[in-house]
């Protein structure tokens, strides 16, 4: 599908907000919770007090929400714009994750020293940002499994339509604005209830690693601990779709009324 002049301005500007949010989102991560994180840890006068667990959540939050607002604008360029249009997204995305893996090996090199540096941290900026890449491409292409019957509906009944009227003019369906929180019959709705799902299970799977790495809890405190961390990333499943939603439901209406 090409797009009109309009939507092509659109489409540039969203990419250009997209682009302020989230790398802004990587900067504050990278220059602020990490230094911090790492403060913490290091302070015998601090790492034994609640505001070690309180910054934990806020550096997951920041982590997690990286994620979600990439993947409802990914998601709202995919039903506004199609899929074919969309790669200026992914590639925005791409590069803010890249820089925020490099920002953040910076900032822990400032904080603790240059002379703890080795090349295998490069290695692992490159392991976490194609992983980053793979929960896009996992939450991309199922978007556009479940976004492509609709609109190629859409675009068999204006080639019709302009065998009798050269006039006639490509109405995209419309999955937005949601009217209700849970309706899975929404395909953008499902999506964005998969994306959310994915950034989950990618976190679990970190988690899991780490446990396997420390080996299994010693007593019961650690494992109430455990359960409750894995519990967390199954109610960010849920925070995850619910911001998805109101992101997607703002950027409707925000480009409603410039409509």
């Amino acid at each position: 599908m090409e797009l009109s002049l309009l939507d092509r301005y659109r489409k540039k500007r969203l990419t250009l907000i997209y682009a302020v949010l989230i790398f802004g989102i990587a900067l504050f991560y990278a220059a602020v919770c990490t230094p911090v994180h790492i403060w913490a840890y290091s302070n015998i006068l601090v790492s034994e007090t609640v505001f070690l667990i309180v910054w934990d959540g806020v550096v997951t939050a920041v982590n997690y929400l990286f994620y979600w607002v990439s993947f409802a604008f990914m998601l709202y360029f995919f039903a506004r714009f199609t899929a074919k249009n969309s790669k200026s997204v992914l590639f925005v995305y791409l590069g803010a994750s890249a820089f925020l893996y490099l920002a953040n090996l910076l900032s822990s090199c400032i904080v603790n020293g240059f002379a703890d540096f080795v090349l295998n941290d490069l290695l692992d900026v490159l392991m976490y940002t194609a992983l980053d890449a793979a929960q896009m491409a996992f939450a991309a292409l199922l978007a556009w499994w479940a976004l492509k019957p609709a609109q190629e509906h859409a675009r068999r009944v204006y080639l019709k339509a302009r065998g009798d009227d050269p006039e006639a003019t490509l109405k995209m369906p419309r999955f937005l604005p949601f009217t209700r929180l849970f309706d899975l019959k929404n395909p953008l709705m499902r999506s964005a209830f998969l994306a959310s799902a994915i950034s989950a299970v990618f976190h679990i799977a970190s988690r899991i690693r780490y446990d396997i790495f420390f080996g299994a809890p010693v007593n019961t405190a650690d494992l109430l601990w455990m359960i409750f961390a894995y519990v967390s990333e199954l109610i960010a499943w849920l925070v995850g779709y619910f911001i998805m939603i109101l992101l997607l439901n703002h950027l409707d209406i925000r480009e409603g009324k410039k409509e």
